[in-house]
């Protein structure tokens, strides 16, 4: 968890992006930083650095995978 503190303590920036939840917006994001070939995308924190998801369920990442496929 160390390392992740050191990218949520730094906020965000052109390679750090924080998203509350899953929405279309986080998918846009994932395609983004996959053209920009870099980036780290922490979801479950809030703009200013606030954790609200400490795990993510296994249905929630397929729900994920299932939609970028779409894009």
């Amino acid at each position: 968890m160390n390392h992740l503190n050191g990218f949520i303590i730094g906020g965000e920036n052109k390679s750090v992006e924080f998203k509350r939840d899953y929405s279309k917006t986080l998918l846009k994001t994932i395609s983004a930083f996959a053209n920009y070939h870099t980036g780290r995308l922490l979801v479950g924190i809030d703009d200013g650095g606030l954790i609200l998801i400490t795990f993510v369920e296994n249905p929630v990442r397929k729900y994920i995978i299932d939609k970028f496929k779409l894009i």
